[in-house]
């Protein structure tokens, strides 16, 4: 087992790791309960779409169904012969599909209809299927109780479980509807639990009274001919100017913006002024003003020394925080580049998110980008300058490389990341050893250095500093099997 490897830290939860169900054992559980056709929500468009390949050879569909979506999808290919989604059709004849933003509107229109109709027994949809649009199953399945925000991997609210949950059960057909939450490896009942036991959040409305409403509704909408023979056209009469008015008030909108709305608007107005005076009261400017007035002048001058002594002891601390970040960059160096040679380490990435929140990353180290073969990756580094390295400690005599440099590794979560020496926390002794599984085979960290050049990636920065940034972008399909080797931290 790779979790019991030397070098593997303590908290690693392999009993976890290896509870977390296969997609294609889920599916096979909910055909044999009765539990199709399901709506199954992964919170990525790549994700959906690796989700129907990892799928598309399962048949779902009998004899009779499998004709039925042949025939519809010939008259859709006759009709819309550049909507057809071709890498989706395999899937398709299975039964299977994916729904989400990057589908034309015409083939997800299409998708729906199947699905109604009941010749699409599992859609893989992100989170946008679950509001606006009619297509509700017997089944829905949660593939993960957390999704990837601007801080980083953020819990579901509440109201975006029970919205996607409000899939399940169709009105007239389905006694009962149900709802099946995967397990991952960073999640299981207790954070299940609290998802579910938080509570409700407020809604909110998104009405707003525009000018073309405020038209059409006193002026009406549509218009009517007077006869058969004339072209003039006569406007319909619309709403009194009292009836629009009331039409408005009954609205959730104005409910929401109601006087007892308006109040505490204004209270939290108040306190964030009684905030903002506290904090002018607090600064050093105003803490200097009221000891020069309040002290002796002996007393006031021993304070200030007193104070220009601790900034320069801050400024001190600051020097040796630095020397000592640029000594351990110094020192993983020399350990990243001997292991490139060897085998590919393990190790554990950690960065605190905009709320201050600390995460780390188990992944599988892959290389130096300037020692990959990925041509991409190293000219967006170059040439992009949200990439660029500080130079300011180009004499510092710590190092004769003082520079970090970026490296690539793979997460245990399927994702690529990005990343200098600043945001290594550990290095693991053990790992992956970088030899053909077959012999004659090509070595893992050339398959996967491939795969950084097999199309353009899109990086989504996690963190920023002096000593360059964190970043990531999702991996494929291809990935996946080698992600699941990376060893998982428990929280």
């Amino acid at each position: 087992m790779i979790g019991l490897e030397k070098g593997i830290p303590g908290d690693v939860d392999l009993a976890q790791a290896m509870m977390v169900p296969q997609i294609i054992d889920t599916l096979w559980h909910l055909q044999s309960r009765d539990m199709l056709p399901a709506v199954w929500f992964i919170f990525s468009r790549k994700g959906c779409d690796a989700a129907v390949q990892y799928v598309e050879n399962c048949k779902l569909l009998d004899e009779c169904e499998a004709s039925e979506v042949q025939l519809a999808l010939k008259k859709f290919r006759i009709k819309y012969p550049d909507a057809v989604r071709e890498t989706a059709v395999k899937g398709l004849l299975q039964g299977v599909a994916a729904h989400h933003a990057g589908c034309l509107p015409l083939w997800k229109a299409f998708i729906e209809e199947l699905f109604q109709r009941g010749l699409v027994k599992v859609v893989f949809a992100t989170e946008t299927l679950a509001a606006g649009i009619n297509m509700p199953a017997r089944t829905a399945v949660i593939s993960s109780l957390s999704k990837r925000s601007d801080s980083g991997r953020t819990l579901l609210t509440s109201n975006e479980l029970l919205q996607m949950a409000g899939r399940a059960g169709r009105r007239g057909i389905d006694e009962s509807g149900h709802v099946v939450l995967v397990q991952t490896p960073n999640e299981g009942a207790e954070e299940c639990c609290k998802v579910l036991f938080s509570g409700l959040e407020p809604l909110v409305s998104q009405f707003t009274a525009s000018y073309g409403m405020v038209l059409n509704l006193l002026g009406g909408g549509k218009a009517i001919r007077r006869s058969n023979t004339s072209d003039e056209m006569k406007p319909s009469s619309g709403k009194t100017l009292d009836e629009a008015r009331k039409l408005i008030e009954q609205s959730f909108g104005n409910y929401v913006s109601s006087s007892v709305m308006l109040a505490a608007k204004e209270e939290v107005n108040r306190i964030e002024k009684e905030i903002q005076l506290l904090r002018s009261e607090i600064t050093d400017e105003a803490i200097d003003r009221k000891s020069r007035k309040a002290l002796p002048q002996r007393q006031y001058k021993e304070i200030a020394e007193l104070q220009e002594d601790l900034r320069a002891a801050k400024r001190v601390r600051a020097e040796l925080q630095k020397q000592k970040e640029a000594e351990r960059i110094s020192a993983l160096k020399p350990l990243l580049e001997e292991s490139e040679n060897e085998h590919l380490p393990f190790l554990c990435l950690q960065y605190n998110d905009s709320e201050g929140v600390q995460h780390s990353i188990p992944a599988l180290f892959l290389g130096k980008v300037n020692s990959l073969g990925a041509s991409k990756l190293k000219n967006m580094i170059s040439s992009v300058d949200s990439f660029a390295l500080n130079s300011a400690d180009a004499d510092s005599e710590l190092n004769e490389d003082p520079l970090p440099s970026y490296h690539v590794a793979l997460g245990s979560d399927n994702s690529w990341y990005l990343f200098t020496e600043k945001w290594i926390k550990t290095v693991y002794e053990t790992g992956l050893p970088d030899v053909p599984l077959v012999q004659g085979d090509t070595r893992p960290r050339e398959i996967m250095s491939g795969l950084l050049d097999k199309e353009d990636m899109k990086w989504d920065n996690l963190a920023q500093s002096e000593h360059g940034g964190l970043w990531f972008t999702e991996g494929a399909l291809e990935t996946w099997s080698w992600s699941l080797n990376v060893p998982v931290l428990s929280s």
